[in-house]
């Protein structure tokens, strides 16, 4: 992947002025009907009750469609005012129908959603770290039981778009790009005609949460290893971070998945001390790519390392790791040389006062990385 070509402002202006003076029936990526979409929507059995967020939704009839078939809690994000104004001006004041006008990859979802749809918005994203934003967003925008339904550009389909490159993928791309805690359940390819007579492929994909949260009444998911460490717990001394975990766990990760008022996410990981044999839990600051999670021993630029750099050097496969409702074993490896380097920078990138704390102190700091236990 390439750097991305636009920073926020950019995209925001680039998408106004695509928009601008323009009937939206005659931009290449209008359609009459949703016909894949609501063709996955059904494939996965999403519900009228249930709450939809449309992701780069503009001047899609998706909305339409929705609020025609019950749906009384529709979402409609996109970065142009100009795409969702036409569809307002459709739509009317119907309260069913919420309007966000927002960069996608700065949004700060204040909710959650059963289902998240976009057509066109992801292969927009060309770089690693827009991939990694957008999984972000998504990852505290869906329920644990939630769905997801993306439409991208197939392999074979065009290489640029409204004068900016895509990326292309099949579904194994698109579900590879999301991570493993997501499963493919139903695939389709598209042929969309645009206005002006062009035939594009598209690949459709449908997917859910591998590791849903149990519903009332349902069995519980088995998991490999116990979903609790053995051993008595011990909060930290610290009340901000105890308090942190404390609301973070009660809620499922809805609250105080932050770090205090940054806005940037964290997760939470347990161990077990090396000698106590206590249970330790502690929020760090959220890295991840690829269905994998960066621990970064900083403790602030301090001089020595953290004390659970030496809990996870001596018992590297007994930890958990929370990231939303569910905590999850995972397996963690220190990490050096180039892959280090990869990791450094997206920790850098997701927190940059990191960089700051390696300044600080004379060690390199740690990092691990940890990989969810299949």
């Amino acid at each position: 992947m390439t750097d991305p070509p636009f920073d926020p402002a950019h995209r925001a202006r680039h998408w106004s002025e695509v928009y601008q003076g323009r009937d939206v029936e005659t931009v290449s990526w209008y359609q009459p009907e949703p016909k894949a979409s609501l063709q996955l929507m059904d494939a996965l059995g999403v519900e009228p009750g249930q709450a939809v967020v449309d992701v780069g939704g503009g001047a899609s009839l998706l909305v339409d469609r929705l609020l025609v078939r019950g749906f009384s809690d529709v979402t409609v994000l996109d970065i142009s005012a100009e795409a969702l104004a036409a569809s307002r001006r459709r739509i009317g004041s119907d309260r069913r129908a919420t309007w966000i006008t927002q960069d996608l990859l700065s949004w700060q979802p204040r909710r959650q959603y059963d289902l998240w749809h976009d057509r066109a918005v992801f292969h927009f994203l060309t770089s690693d770290s827009e991939v990694d934003a957008y999984r972000m967003v998504l990852d505290r925008s869906l329920a644990a039981d939630g769905a997801v339904v993306i439409g991208t550009f197939a392999p074979d389909g065009p290489t640029t778009c409204s004068g900016l490159p895509v990326a292309r993928y099949d579904a194994d791309g698109i579900a590879s790009a999301l991570g493993p805690r997501f499963a493919v359940v139903r695939r389709v390819r598209e042929l969309h005609l645009t206005p002006g007579g062009t035939v594009q492929p598209f690949t459709w994909v449908a997917l859910r949460h591998t590791v849903p949260r149990p519903r009332p009444g349902a069995e519980p998911h088995h998991y490999p290893v116990p979903m609790t460490l053995e051993g008595p717990y011990e909060p930290s001394p610290a009340a901000w971070v105890r308090e942190q975990v404390e609301a973070y766990e009660r809620s499922g990760g809805t609250e105080a998945n932050t770090l205090r008022d940054t806005g940037l996410p964290i997760v939470i990981f347990t161990t077990v001390g090396r000698r106590s044999g206590k249970v330790r839990k502690t929020p760090v600051m959220r890295v991840e790519h690829g269905g994998e999670y960066a621990l970064v021993a900083s403790k602030g630029g301090a001089p020595a390392h953290p004390e659970w750099y030496h809990n996870l050097m001596a018992d590297p496969d007994t930890v958990l790791l929370q990231d939303g409702p569910t905590p999850l074993p995972v397996r963690v490896r220190l990490v050096t040389g180039d892959e280090r380097s990869v990791w450094w920078e997206r920790a850098v990138a997701a927190y940059p006062p990191y960089a700051d704390y390696q300044r600080a102190t004379e060690r390199e700091i740690p990092v691990f990385v940890a990989s969810v236990i299949d």
